[in-house]
C-alpha cells in the first residue's frame, strides 16, 4: 500500500511517518534510490493525519519578503568553512551559546557508506558539522520527534533544510513560537543512494579510501565549485572541479533530481521558511555601488537573506549581529537565483538516466558520462589535468 499514486507528489521528507500513530508508515528506497512513504495495510487505521501533515502536498506558504540583505559572516573562519557567506553557521552559533538548539544537516561515515541526515546540535562544534553544502536529499524526518521534544520544554530551536523539509516541521510541531525556521534557495536533490554508488566509483578510480567528501571546498579557490575529496591515512587532499564529477555535475544541470523538485510548489517568492538563505550570485552586478565603497569586500563569500516573516525579522535583529549585511532587494537576489521564481525544469535526459541506473547501476550512468565527455581516454586525460591537491591539516569536520 501506498501513500501518493504518482511519483511526482511526494517530497520524502517523512512527515507522513513521523504522525502515524500507530507506526504504520516507514520511509523506504525506491530503485532508484528516493525515499517514499509505504502504509503497512494491517496496521493502518485510516485517520488520515499523514496526509494532513504533507506539507508538500497542502503547503503553508506564509508571505511575500518582507526585506531582503546581501550578507557575510565577520568571523573569518565560519565564512571560510561554509559554502557561501557563513549565514546559518553564524546565527547558529549565537542561538546555542544563548542556550537553544540548531537543526541542520551533516554528513556522517557509517559501514554503509556516507549518509546525510539532520542531527540536532547543542555546541559549537555541533554547528561546525552543520557547514557546507550537502547536495543529497537529508532524512530530516529522524529528529522530529527530538525537535518536538526541545520545543515542548521551551528550548529554541532554529531548523535549517529544504523548503519542504520546513514546510513538514512546522506542520509536525504546529510552528510553535520558539521555532525558528530557516530554508534554503534550493535546486533540487538527488537521491543518497545514487551519491553513495557514485562515491564507491570515485574511490575505485582514484584507489583510495575516502574519510571525507566535500561539495565546494575554499581551499581550491573561493566561488568555484571544486569538490574536495580527504582521503583516509594520505597526507594530500584532492581537488577535482565539478565537471570532471559525473554525480556533481549531472546535478548541477538538474538531471538527477526528485521527480517532485520539478514541480516544487515552494520555488517561488512566497516562501514558506522565517528566513531563506542562498548564495548571492551576481552580486558583483548589483551592488556595484557598494563594492566601489568598500562595503562589499568580494574577497570573501557573500549570501542572501530574504526576511520573510516578523520571526525571522527577530531572529536576524537578535541573533544575527555578527553578520556583514547590506540592504538588497527580492528582484536582485532572484535574478541568477531562478528557484525563487519557478522550479528547474526536467530536462530530457533524466529519463533515460534515471532508467540506467535502475537497470545498470552507477557504472552505467559513468559511462553515459564519460562518452559526453569525449570518451574514456579523453576524459581520464582531462580528470588527470585537472586534478588538484594539497597538504591535509587539521580534522576533517565530518562525524564518524
Amino acid at each position: 500500500m501506498i501513500l501518493f499514486e504518482r511519483e511526482a507528489d511526494c517530497c520524502g521528507c517523512g512527515a507522513c511517518a513521523q504522525v502515524c500513530p500507530v507506526q504504520a508508515i516507514s520511509m523506504q528506497e525506491s530503485k532508484t534510490g528516493f525515499l517514499f512513504p509505504k502504509i503497512d495495510a494491517n496496521r493502518c487505521i485510516e485517520c488520515g493525519k499523514c496526509q494532513k501533515s504533507c506539507g508538500y502536498q497542502k503547503t503553508c506558504l506564509e508571505t511575500e519578503p518582507l526585506e531582503a540583505w546581501a550578507a557575510s559572516a565577520r568571523d573569518r573562519k565560519i565564512e571560510i568553512n561554509s559554502a557561501s557567506g557563513g549565514i546559518f553557521a553564524t546565527i547558529a552559533t549565537e542561538i546555542v551559546e544563548a542556550g537553544g538548539v540548531a537543526v541542520g544537516a551533516v554528513m556522517k561515515n557509517t559501514q554503509q557508506g556516507i549518509r546525510v541526515c539532520h542531527v540536532i546540535g547543542k555546541t559549537v562544534e555541533d554547528v561546525g558539522k552543520m557547514q557546507g553544502s550537502k547536495y543529497v536529499q537529508s532524512d530530516a524526518y529522524v529528529v522530529f520527534d527530538g525537535v518536538k521534544k526541545a520545543l515542548a520544554k521551551g528550548t529554541q530551536v532554529l531548523f535549517c533544510g529544504t523548503p519542504c523539509q520546513v514546510a513538514a516541521i512546522k506542520k509536525v510541531t504546529g510552528n510553535p513560537d520558539n521555532l525558528f525556521t530557516m530554508d534554503l534557495v534550493c535546486h533540487g536533490v538527488p537521491s543518497q543512494k545514487m551519491f553513495r554508488d557514485f562515491i564507491a566509483r570515485l574511490e575505485k578510480d582514484l584507489q583510495i579510501q575516502m574519510e571525507a567528501f566535500y561539495f565546494r571546498s575554499k581551499v581550491f579557490g573561493r566561488n568555484d565549485y571544486i569538490a574536495e575529496i580527504v582521503p583516509k591515512r594520505n597526507k594530500k587532499i584532492y581537488g577535482i572541479p565539478h565537471g570532471l564529477l559525473s554525480f556533481y555535475k549531472l546535478f548541477l544541470d538538474g538531471k538527477i533530481n526528485r521527480k517532485s523538485c520539478y514541480q516544487c510548489p515552494f520555488a517561488t517568492k512566497q516562501r514558506v521558511a522565517d528566513l531563506t538563505i542562498g548564495d548571492y550570485w551576481g552580486i558583483e552586478n548589483q551592488h556595484e555601488k557598494e563594492i566601489a565603497e568598500g562595503v562589499v569586500n568580494l574577497s570573501q563569500s557573500w549570501s542572501s537573506i530574504l526576511v520573510n516573516t516578523m520571526k525571522g525579522r527577530a531572529l536576524l535583529e537578535t541573533y544575527g549581529k555578527k553578520l556583514s549585511k547590506v540592504p538588497s532587494k527580492y528582484e536582485k537576489i532572484a535574478e541568477r537565483n531562478e528557484q525563487l521564481k519557478m522550479p528547474l525544469k526536467e530536462p530530457k535526459e533524466r529519463k533515460e538516466l534515471m532508467n540506467l541506473y535502475e537497470k545498470e547501476g552507477y557504472n552505467a550512468v559513468e559511462n553515459w558520462f564519460r562518452a559526453r565527455m569525449g570518451g574514456k581516454i579523453k576524459f581520464a586525460i582531462k580528470r588527470i589535468l585537472g586534478i588538484k591537491k594539497h597538504t591535509k591539516q587539521g580534522d576533517v569536520n565530518f562525524e564518524k
